[in-house]
């Protein structure tokens, strides 16, 4: 190759020979060759350094911003040969980058090897003043940074004695080069921009702690090399221009690059205007947000028609009047107006979160009014406020749009929502959010260090409870101002613009891969609430049964209840058969809207079931799509064209069969570019459009279903109210009824034996009623108990529910009366027997027996209980903890905190209750029970061809992770059968939680031992107590594996495979007495026979 393109790539730059080219060789042959002054381009064009020194004398660098940015002007090459110092050797060819007073090589240590920069002085550098030669060594030695190029020596090459700077080599280039990429046309990532700004900002703060201004600020001057970890380091170089200086001090020299010049220097250094000014600490802050502006954007800031070069009146008019808050300038025709932008660009790669940090910090120091212009504390604090920040990524599922929220780690819930409303207008109150396809509650003073870890792959997914309108991507079309081809041959002119066409084409691929992330994440998305909206619809028909169940129960006393007020009062009317008869018409209403509720929520499903077949049809096409990799073929091409162009550059003139090849070339490319575009268009674009067009109108009807869900969670509500109402009314008339058979005390009239018969009919007539009645209320209990898992308490129709993690249930007015008052009894002063109030008309007490227990005697029933319960594990007594005071509690929650290595700390609260975090290990082996279409196959790739009329009222059952590990937050108020119902909610799981329990694993003595824990018992605290080491203390999960069936927490099947189990356990063991007896029997006839009816 050329030696020429071999200076082109060691600068990173577009290099414009301006005189005859150089001869070419063969890759790796050293020749000797002249490479002529050249001019590094920037994104508007050549880079120069305009410096004027102690002296006075001007410095005119046309090459500044070299790859290793420490000189300036290249001069003509001399004979390759190996220059040295005592502990260093380098090629003179192995250029790094020259200027006018010193050439940077790449070198190698003597001893080790290593690679190094060494910067070499000539003799025009020693022609500065004393001073100023000292200055650069001086600063250098005072500097020692990560973030700023290192100084391992200064020597002295060979017998010519110049002085030799042996720094530390950055093998990536510089941010220059990064921002030449064609990759980076329209600015750096969002991940590397926020490296950029740390790295600088870091480094800048290095340097105003040891009191030195740097003067010289430009992408070219931030080296980049790779981490350990693979990430980029940047690293501030060339301190040729650098000095001490205080905050409050001033100097007159002027230093600097023309672009990233403040407009005060640019109008003495540049416009060469005489003028007296003073500059201070703060010039620095307009080449830092410059720099800043160009990483974002891929573009200088200021530009005038023409270029900043070709236009140096404008350019300085531009950052002389720019308004105040205006962030860039731009002439676009000549004398035309200028442009001012208070944004950065939309081809800008950064969010839109990230964006309303930055741009305060940049209009704030591209201010020319020093007084208006930040100071560098300022700039530090801002700046390091963004850097401190965590990031979460949401996806507004109701707009389809894509957002990162920058909020600190102590922030707290409520903070979160509120910037999420700045950027999507969504209020806190509507917000709704699912993560990883589940519905994830966000509590009011969690801290954001505590949320959930998103990626730009998995963010939390925002639902709005109110219909927006959906916005999509924002973009701008690549296909307007797309770089044209000149039709004649240049060979400079067409490596730029392949140069330029290149970065449309990567805008282009990174638009394209957007619109296909939006709409896998629309799919996604809405895919997990229609599954939740299912889920909520068959909790819903699952509440209305029981209600139904309820309502038929209660319909079928009331109508025995009249029955028996009708038996006792005859023709007398009593004010509780009004009562009944009004009861009667409440549950008739009642029973009217559950039939409406059923017939909506039929609607609702079906609807959801046609949303989810459009769902499978769009995911089907979108993996199926291929335009995606078709526009990546296209580019891998068009980048090797664009290689051949820098190689054809570098030769200037092209023989004959070369130009044939390069018009060849620049067609082909041209047909690349527009076949890109036209895959955009028709592909990407249109299959978007069609995603985003239907997503309004399925969003709308979701948001539709979701309000009517509320409203018939609303009536269900108020019917079982209506139920509660309906049950007491029918239980003060039942309270009262005793009252109603009572015998009257005045004497009995005479009857006759007719009707004596009739009234002894009637009587057991009555009786049976009553029986009924009973039986009815017991059956009423049961059905409460079973659906609830309530625990009967002694004596008749006293019962009080169990507690719940999350009591959602609409039957709860029902089952969670409030409990009744103490009941009195009623105790004969001659008997140790007792008898409940209510009772005393139903039973008769024999007082003249003695009052004594009778003996326990042992049954088949009992002795079985007994031998089974002595090879069952007993329940684990419950521990009895004095109540600590909010001292020390705050005492132990900070002792706990101190002992957390990861972010599962506890907060106390302000009532006294404290948070916190217990991981839950699943060790379970039973199948689980599941309604089918709540639980999703998979959350990513669910969308697959199920038969939607085959999930409607089935169940399945499946195996829990076993081993698996469950992380719950939990308050200090929260009980073990709280944190069971909890894991069983967040897998979905219907069975009944009597079915497992929760233990405590310990370790001791090398051995690990379990104890189950009473359902009342609160795990924050035993947490608090053990500490965070899991060996000390830990939690498990398994089947309630005690000598305590519940028998009514299992299913009739299940119940059904028991007796089943136990018919065939009776009928073995049948099998084996019955062969025992027969063999016995047979010895017995034996040996009576061999007697011989002899006695014995």
């Amino acid at each position: 190759m050329p030696t020429l393109a071999a200076c082109q790539g060691r600068r990173g730059g577009n290099l414009r020979a301006l005189a005859q080219p150089s001869l070419c060789c063969r890759e790796n042959t050293r020749l000797l060759c002249w490479c002529w002054t050249c001019c590094l381009s920037s994104a508007t064009g050549k880079e120069t350094r305009a410096e004027l020194g102690e002296s006075g004398a001007w410095l005119n660098d046309e090459g500044g911003g070299f790859l290793a940015a420490f000189g300036a002007r290249r001069q003509p090459a001399v004979p390759v040969e190996m220059q040295s110092t005592p502990n260093y050797l380098w090629y003179t060819d192995d250029v790094l980058g020259q200027g006018a007073t010193a050439c940077v090589y790449k070198a190698r240590n003597k001893k080790s090897g290593e690679l190094v920069a060494v910067k070499v002085f000539n003799n025009a550098s020693y022609m500065r003043p004393q001073e100023v030669q000292l200055r650069e060594f001086e600063v250098l030695r005072k500097l020692n940074h990560k973030n700023i190029v290192k100084l391992f020596a200064i020597e002295e090459a060979g017998s010519s004695k110049q002085k030799v700077l042996v720094m530390e080599y950055c093998s990536s280039g510089s941010l220059l080069n990064m921002l030449e990429d064609p990759e980076n046309a329209f600015g750096l990532s969002e991940a590397e921009f926020l490296i950029v700004l740390n790295c600088v900002v870091a480094g800048m703060n290095h340097l105003r702690e040891n009191g030195i201004v740097h003067r010289d600020i430009k992408p070219g001057n931030i080296m980049r090399l790779m981490g350990e970890d693979g990430q980029s380091v940047y690293k501030l170089t060339d301190f040729g221009a650098a000095r001490e200086l205080d905050d409050d001090e001033k100097f007159v020299s002027v230093y600097g690059t023309e672009e990233y010049l403040h407009p005060d220097m640019y109008e003495r250094a540049v416009l060469r205007k005489p003028q007296q000014k003073a500059y201070g600490v703060t010039v620095d802050l307009w080449s830092i947000g410059v720099t800043f502006y160009h990483a974002a954007a891929g573009s200088l800031p200021f530009i005038p028609f023409g270029g900043p070069r070709r236009n140096k009146e404008i350019m300085y008019k531009i950052t002389t009047q720019k308004p105040s808050g205006a962030i860039s300038g731009v002439q676009r025709q000549e004398n035309g107006p200028i442009e001012w932008g208070y944004e950065l660009p939309v081809t800008c790669r950064l969010s839109a979160g990230l964006k309303s940090q930055l741009v305060p910090i940049l209009a704030n120091i591209l201010e020319v009014d020093q007084e208006k212009c930040w100071g560098f504390d300022q700039f530090f604090a801002e700046t390091s406020d963004i850097l401190q920040r965590i990031v979460f990524d949401v996806f507004s599922l109701s707009q389809a749009t894509m957002h990162r929220v920058f909020i600190h780690s102590h922030n707290t819930t409520n903070i979160f929502l509120d910037a999420v409303f700045r950027q999507t207008n969504t209020a806190p109150h509507h917000q709704e959010y699912f993560f990883e396809g589940y519905p994830y509650d966000l509590e009011p003073n969690l801290q954001a260090q505590n949320f959930s870890r998103t990626t730009q792959n998995s963010p939390l997914t925002l639902l709005s409870t109110e219909t927006e309108d959906p916005i999509g991507v924002r973009y701008r079309d690549p296909a307007h101002g797309f770089p044209k081809f000149v039709p004649k041959v240049d060979v400079i002119a067409d490596c730029s613009i392949a140069k330029g066409v290149l970065g449309a084409v990567h805008q282009t691929l990174r638009i394209a891969r957007s619109l296909l992330k939006c709409q896998e994440f629309i799919l996604r998305g809405l895919h997990c609430v229609i599954e939740s909206l299912k889920s909520e619809c068959s909790k819903f028909l699952e509440r209305k049964e029981t209600a139904v169940l309820m309502l038929t129960c209660l319909q079928h006393t009331n109508e025995k209840t009249l029955m028996v007020y009708d038996a006792v009062s005859g023709s007398n009317g009593n004010p509780e058969l009004k009562d009944l008869a009004e009861v009667k018409a409440r549950l008739q209403m009642v029973t009217e809207d559950l039939c409406r509720y059923s017939h909506s929520i039929s609607e609702y499903q079906g609807t959801l079931g046609d949303i989810l077949s459009e769902l499978v049809n769009h995911r089907q096409q979108a993996q199926e799509d291929r335009s995606i990799r078709q526009m990546e073929c296209c580019l891998e091409k068009m980048q090797l064209i664009h290689k051949q162009f820098k190689k054809a550059r570098a030769c200037m003139r092209l023989a004959y069969n070369d130009e044939q090849i390069h018009k060849l070339d620049k067609l082909n490319l041209g047909h690349l570019a527009r076949k890109v575009i036209s895959i955009f268009q028709d592909d990407c674009v249109q299959k978007y459009q069609d995603v985003l067009g239907g997503h309004g109108n399925r969003m709308r009807k979701v948001c539709e279903i979701k309000k009517h869900l509320k409203k018939l969670d609303s009536s269900l509500s108020a019917g079982c109210v209506e139920l509660t109402e309906c049950w007491d009314c029918l239980h003060n008339a039942l309270d009262r009824l005793p009252q109603r058979v009572q015998v009257p005390s005045a004497p009995l009239p005479v009857y006759t034996q007719d009707t004596d018969q009739g009234m002894a009919l009637r009587m057991q007539e009555l009786l049976e009623q009553m029986k009924s009645v009973t039986c009815d209320l017991q059956l009423n209990n049961s059905i409460i108990e079973r659906l609830r898992g309530v625990a009967p308490t002694p004596g008749p129709g006293r019962w009080l529910a169990t507690s719940s993690l999350d009591i959602k249930s609409d039957i709860n007015p029902f089952l969670l009366r409030k409990e009744n008052p103490p009941l009195t009894a009623e105790q004969p002063s001659d008997c140790k027997y007792t008898c409940h109030q209510e009772c005393r008309s139903l039973i008769q007490l024999d007082c003249n027996q003695p009052g004594e227990q009778p003996p326990n005697k042992a049954s088949p029933e009992n002795t079985l209980t007994q031998d089974y319960s002595q090879n069952v594990a007993k329940p684990a007594e419950e521990e009895k903890h004095k109540p600590p005071t909010v001292q020390e509690l705050k005492q132990k929650i900070d002792d706990f905190n101190a002992k957390v290595t990861n972010c599962l700390l506890m907060k106390l609260n302000e009532d006294g209750t404290y948070t916190g975090f217990i991981k839950v290990h699943l060790k379970l082996r039973r199948p689980v029970t599941v309604p089918a279409g709540i639980r999703p196959q998979s959350i990513y790739d669910a969308l697959k061809e199920v038969n939607m009329a085959d999930m409607t009222d089935k169940r399945t059952s499946f195996y829990l992770p076993l081993d698996a590990v469950k992380q719950l937050h939990i308050s200090s108020t929260t009980t073990v059968s709280e944190v069971i119902q909890g894991l069983l909610k967040k897998f979905m799981v219907v069975d009944n939680p009597q079915k497992f329990a929760l233990f405590k694993e310990m370790q001791k003595d090398g051995q690990v031992l379990f104890q189950k824990l009473s359902l009342t018992e609160y795990p924050l605290y035993l947490r608090l107590l053990a500490g965070p080491d899991t060996d000390v203390l830990s939690f498990v999960l398994k089947e309630n594996e005690t000598g305590e069936v519940e028998w009514d927490a299992f299913s009739i099947p299940e119940l059904q495979n028991f007796l089943m189990i136990l018919d065939k356990e009776e009928k073995d063991k049948i099998q084996q007495v019955q062969s025992k007896y027969g063999k016995f029997k047979q010895k017995l006839q034996q040996t009576l026979k061999e007697a011989g009816g002899k006695p014995g």
